[in-house]
């Protein structure tokens, strides 16, 4: 009797963890959280927090992640930004890295809907040419999703000699409604 109250609870407290993943709507938490919320839910170590914004930083394999937070002015959650650079600074280890994660958020959000590859000179390159064209500065690479309520873009860039992979994550509704009321606050003013 005693195994299977056990057995039981290990399945509510299974299916539970499985629910409250379902309802998140990025990382641990959703759209629309406080400072607090968020705070509750990482697990990276934070870095940086003041009042319109977090930042925690973590590594996952050979990737160093800073993951910010941004909130609108009613501290409601609308924008987080993965910002990945890597140990390794060979530009080719950049694009196989932007690589798997386009796999991984593929399998995750489907195909995306946008996959955009950019040369300075308008030129179609092969993919086998990123590494050398990102080195040069004549690549942007910009991928992106869409679910009911996340836009969500993998982009892959050079600034400055530095290469960049950021996965930057927007609440559909929140990002709206922010613009809007941004909009409402220069009407009245001017």
């Amino acid at each position: 009797m005693k195994t299977q109250a056990f057995i039981i609870a290990i399945f509510i407290s299974l299916c539970s963890n499985f629910l409250i993943a379902q309802n998140n709507d990025i990382r641990n938490t959703k759209w629309g959280a406080d400072t607090a919320q968020v705070k509750k839910s990482e697990t990276a170590k934070q870095v940086f927090s003041k009042k319109n914004n977090m930042v925690f930083t973590e590594k996952t394999g050979d990737m160093d992640t800073r993951i910010m937070y941004d909130f609108n002015a009613a501290s409601q959650l609308i924008h987080v930004a993965y910002l990945i650079t890597l140990d390794n600074k060979d530009p080719q280890a950049y694009v196989n890295n932007f690589l798997m994660l386009e796999e991984v958020l593929t399998k995750k959000y489907g195909t995306p809907i946008v996959k955009n590859t950019t040369t300075i000179n308008g030129i179609a390159i092969k993919q086998d040419d990123w590494a050398s064209n990102l080195l040069n500065d004549n690549l942007y690479l910009n991928f992106k999703w869409k679910n009911d309520k996340t836009e969500i873009a993998l982009t892959l860039f050079n600034v400055n000699d530095i290469l960049h992979i950021e996965i930057n994550y927007n609440s559909i509704e929140l990002i709206k409604k922010d613009s809007e009321d941004k909009k409402l606050q220069l009407f009245n003013k001017l």
